[in-house]
């Protein structure tokens, strides 16, 4: 329509810092994560529960780097996740 010209500029910018250890909260969580979480909540594991024994599974595994790993949703999602994926399954 030339009685309206229209000039579009997009610059892709993020909401949230992407270049520092923060940025790792936003990250999705790991497939073979998810298949865990999906077989503690079919042995009768609560979200709750799931996301406890995760978190002590971690800190056994990573001992001095825990600190490191819990910090990376990819690896140690939060526990409302653990809520959301349980409904995700519909297992309750």
């Amino acid at each position: 329509m030339p009685e309206y010209p229209l000039f579009i500029s997009m610059k892709g910018k993020h909401n949230h810092t992407v270049c520092t250890a923060a940025a790792l909260k936003y990250r999705d969580v790991d497939e073979s994560i998810c298949q865990k979480f999906e077989d503690l909540f079919k042995t009768g594991y609560s979200p709750s529960g799931a996301y406890h024994l995760h978190q002590f599974d971690l800190l056994t595994q990573y001992n001095s780097e825990y600190y490191k790993i819990s910090g990376d949703r990819r690896f140690s999602p939060d526990k409302s996740w653990c809520y959301r994926y349980i409904n995700l399954l519909q297992l309750h």
